[in-house]
């Protein structure tokens, strides 16, 4: 439960320099945790307390359908992480985990247009989109005229957010395409032998081919 205010500047030579402001009851949260509710009356604390709550379930709600494993990723990663922070090429600082990649700055800065990233820049120099960012970095994304999600991002991101979006896109891209693909029928004459019909079906699905229906006459 642990709440301040963050901020980070470019200080002197650009130079980033973090700034953290706590109020007294914030620092006996952070110093107790959830005891401290026991002795601070405060309605601040009560709304901190169902927010924390409120974060904690949306974290469980994107992850628990998907197994223990990724419900322990999505803690560590998007809610007990350690975070950094980053600026954008126009001096806008965006906070992320600790170890994120020019993928995660995209899905935090503009997620808009992150599905359409080409390039990114760190620091003036193009860097790959797996490389891992230090704070105070300057990050600039060039985006593409079309979408370039890759399944290759989902292992370049550090956010499990970052990585559900991923895979909800292709996921979606996948459903498309199927839906554009022709229909047609396939009649096959074949002595009626043990196995024929899977190694039929084999033989169509090694050639891209998804089978809708199959019966036999």
């Amino acid at each position: 439960l642990y709440q301040a205010l963050h901020s980070t500047v470019l200080g002197p030579k650009g130079t980033p320099v973090k700034i953290r402001i706590a109020t007294k009851e914030m620092q006996e949260i952070t110093a107790k945790g959830i005891i401290a509710f026991w002795q601070l009356q405060s309605k601040g604390t009560d709304k901190l307390l169902s927010k924390n709550i409120a974060l904690l379930a949306k974290v469980m709600g994107k992850s628990a359908a998907a197994g223990n494993d990724d419900f322990v990723d999505a803690l560590k990663s998007d809610f007990l992480a350690k975070t950094m922070t980053v600026f954008s090429a126009a001096g806008k600082a965006v906070e992320l985990p600790a170890g994120a990649t020019p993928i995660d700055f995209a899905f935090n800065f503009d997620k808009k247009s992150a599905f359409r990233v080409w390039e990114a820049k760190v620091n003036g120099k193009f860097v790959s989109l797996s490389r891992k960012l230090e704070s105070g970095d300057l990050v600039e994304i060039i985006p593409s005229s079309e979408p370039q999600v890759k399944e290759a991002w989902i292992h370049f991101a550090k956010s499990f957010a970052v990585k559900e979006a991923i895979r909800a896109f292709l996921r979606k891209q996948q459903r498309n395409l199927l839906k554009q693909m022709p229909s047609i029928d396939l009649n096959v004459k074949v002595n009626d032998v043990v196995g024929v019909l899977a190694a039929i079906s084999r033989a169509i699905s090694s050639s891209g081919i998804n089978i809708k229906a199959a019966d036999v006459a």
